[in-house]
């Protein structure tokens, strides 16, 4: 799995498998970034929806649930 990162740092999904024909090309899935790049909270993020989509799990957006209601947006 790969994340996919646009031109401007913006990580703008995941890639699984490779490419359509089945090769591996890191600098078009990446955006030329390594895994290095992204930082360490994106990573667990990642990694934390991965296994929630794994076992049936909501843990991310409980996550996020409790941080959007300890810091509401302001109206």
């Amino acid at each position: 799995m790969a994340i996919v990162i646009n031109g401007s740092g913006s990580i703008t999904g995941l890639a699984v498998g490779g490419l359509p024909d089945g090769t591996v090309d890191n600098d078009t899935i990446t955006g030329g970034k390594s895994i290095a790049d992204v930082p360490a909270w994106v990573q667990e993020q990642a990694d934390m929806a991965y296994w929630d989509r794994q076992n049936g799990t909501t843990t991310l957006d409980d996550a996020i649930s409790a941080v959007k209601l300890q810091f509401p947006k302001p109206e």
